[in-house]
């Protein structure tokens, strides 16, 4: 993620992110992090439930994952939702994006981002079949 995303979910949310947290994944996915973040600390802030603390946040298999410590199961179901979401969000550009693949390393790419990066479309229900 470029700095500039970086600094600016850091300033917002100094709560869920520590001063050196660092984002594994790209800026097409802020605004799903921006949106769960303000999400987060509005429900944490009313005192529903323990702060929530980002412990890392990053993509794995084509989608975003945030692990954290605190919260209750309000918060895991913002942060399945925001999971599912990015599923069909380009890492990239934040657009529509669908699952690609290059080689064994799957992304969810818009069809432009893919081609870009030499991505094919994974056309196969059976999500890691060469």
């Amino acid at each position: 993620m470029k700095l500039e995303y970086r600094d600016k979910l850091l300033n917002s949310f100094p709560k869920i992110y520590p001063s050196d947290f660092y984002f594994e994944c790209d800026e097409g996915w802020f605004d799903l992090l921006f949106n769960l973040s303000s999400q987060i600390q509005k429900y944490c802030d009313e005192g529903k439930c323990q702060q929530v603390v980002a412990q890392q946040v990053k993509e794995k298999f084509a989608t975003l994952r945030f692990y954290h410590s605190g919260g209750d199961d309000y918060i895991y179901e913002l942060i399945y939702e925001a999971e599912a979401k990015s599923a069909d969000t380009c890492e990239i550009t934040g657009g529509h994006g669908i699952l690609h693949r290059k080689g064994y390393y799957y992304k969810t790419l818009c069809k432009e981002t893919a081609t870009l990066m030499n991505f094919v479309e994974v056309k196969s229900k059976k999500l890691f079949q060469q």
